[in-house]
């Protein structure tokens, strides 16, 4: 076997290695590929099946592939387990991520959280929210908090977003710093976060996501789709493509092969 030929091995050997290491683990995975009808009672690719942990009429409507959260309607609220029974424990950080598809309000949009991390059935945290956009009539923005409320000390857009456009959010929970990081359409692991909530955090050990829909009479209904849940940033976003180091690996031996 030629130098060359080893080299490319060698390559190809190192970004599958990548590849296959770079993940820890899924705990949720769910396209929501489900019958029209009620969210609860299906069961995700990767954890728990969904039920209810609060409320016990007007569930979370699967539409089309998608989960619709319809914030005027209310109010059975859904959450799926980790894989496993995995529980955060000091030293975790847990991740997750999905897109998301505001509609126009039929009134006034009122701030209200719909997407968190969840321990038993009330315990919350690293918690979405739609919130008033920066200019008056200008769309909405997103921003995640610890609390029931987005605070200064919570993480918010600086920019509205448009209704009735796709977009992705990631974010994080540290189990041990009790806070939390928020991203807007992250391209890959190398996405810096718009920041991180210094609001309060709770102790509890979250096992599920779940997903609320308030009866705030007026408000939009949310679209998401590609939901993602795990112990590293790589489980729930893109990473760079291993075909890219495969690339450049191959272009570097053809420059030392012409150098010579």
């Amino acid at each position: 076997m030629n130098r060359k030929s080893v080299s490319l091995l060698a390559i190809a050997a190192l970004a599958l290695t990548i590849g296959s290491t770079a993940h820890a683990a899924l705990l949720i995975s769910d396209t929501f590929d489900y019958t029209n009808g009620s969210l609860a009672g299906n069961t995700p690719t990767t954890g728990g099946k969904w039920a209810a942990h609060s409320g016990t009429t007007n569930d979370i409507q699967v539409v089309s592939g998608a989960a619709v959260v319809n914030e005027a309607t209310g109010v059975q609220d859904d959450n799926s387990t980790f894989a496993g029974g995995v529980t955060a424990t000091t030293g975790s950080v847990l991740y997750s991520s999905y897109t998301v598809n505001v509609s126009a309000p039929t009134g006034t949009l009122a701030p209200v959280y719909f997407g968190m991390f969840l321990n038993g059935t009330s315990n919350f945290t690293s918690r979405v929210s739609i919130a008033a956009p920066a200019t008056a009539g200008d769309g909405y923005r997103i921003a995640l908090s610890q609390g029931s409320s987005t605070t200064a000390a919570g993480v918010i857009l600086t920019a509205d977003l448009a209704f009735g456009t796709t977009y992705t959010i990631a974010t994080s929970y540290d189990y041990t710093n009790k806070n939390g990081s928020l991203w807007l359409n992250p391209v890959d692991t190398s996405s810096a976060p718009l920041g991180t909530t210094t609001d309060s955090g709770f102790s509890d050990a979250v096992g599920a996501y779940a997903f609320r829909q308030s009866s705030a009479t007026g408000n939009s209904s949310i679209t998401i789709d590609n939901l993602k849940v795990g112990t590293t940033f790589a489980d729930v976003v893109p990473e760079p493509s291993t075909l890219s180091l495969l690339g450049l690996g191959a272009l570097s031996i053809i420059r030392r092969r012409k150098s010579r």
